[in-house]
Order: C-alpha cells, then sequence, then structure tokens
C-alpha cells in the first residue's frame, strides 16, 4: 500500500489532470472539446459508483440529469459521503436542467474545471482523513 503523501500526490495529479483533457487524435481535423461539460466528485467509503443512475435520457435522445435519483442516493448513503457533492456543469450545456441539479444536490453549480479545483484544495487539508 502507497503511503498517505504518495497516495495524495497521485490522486492531484489526476484530478488536475481531468481538469486539462484536450485534443484527441483527430483534434485538428475536427475541433473536438473534450473537457467536461458535466461531472460529479465527492469521497465516499466504499468502491460502489453511487451516480450511476444519475444521468439518463430524454425521448429525444438529449442527456437528462435525473435529480430524483442523486437526492436519493445522497439521503441513503449519507453516512458514506465523506465529502460534499462536487458538481460542475459548464454554462451553455443543460442549462434548463441547472436549478434542478443544485437544489439535487444542496450546492451551488460551478464549471467542472472549478469542481475540480475545489475537491483538490480541499484534498490538501484532508488527505489523511479521507485516504485512511
Amino acid at each position: 500500500e502507497l503511503d498517505s503523501e504518495t497516495r495524495t500526490a497521485r490522486l492531484r495529479q489526476l484530478l488536475e489532470g481531468l481538469s486539462r483533457i484536450t485534443g484527441g487524435a483527430k483534434q485538428a481535423l475536427h475541433y473536438t472539446d473534450v473537457a467536461p461539460k458535466l461531472l460529479f466528485l465527492t469521497v465516499a467509503r466504499g468502491g460502489n459508483h453511487l451516480f450511476g443512475t444519475a444521468i439518463g435520457h430524454k425521448p429525444d435522445g438529449t442527456p437528462k440529469i435525473q435529480c430524483d435519483a442523486l437526492t436519493e442516493v445522497r439521503h441513503v448513503f449519507a453516512g458514506d459521503f465523506l465529502s460534499p457533492i462536487y458538481a460542475g456543469l459548464a454554462k451553455g450545456y443543460l442549462d434548463e436542467q441547472r436549478d434542478g441539479l443544485s437544489a439535487a444536490i444542496e450546492r451551488e453549480l460551478v464549471h467542472p474545471v472549478e469542481a475540480i479545483r475545489q475537491l483538490t484544495a480541499e484534498l490538501e487539508n484532508r488527505a489523511g482523513e479521507w485516504l485512511a
């Protein structure tokens, strides 16, 4: 098992890498933006993917944030959460769902990169507790 300092450094690198995703094999050809537009992060006990039911789709195939599912997860697994839910939603993407998501997680939404920065900053203060 890695020591806490190494684990913290690796986790910080992973999170910072997520915030800087760019490109792709055909970036010059397609100029596709691959940076995250919607992101949920939390620190929790156990290995379950707590947000697996958080995103569905509307009849037309467009993404739908399942706010009821997020609220349920927040309540059912409240004892497993070691951190708040850090959620990022880029403005201009799913804007009509922003208020519902913010209410479901009981936090103000920020850009996904800012959510990563918030979690990374908190990691510096709570790594010993979170990674124990």
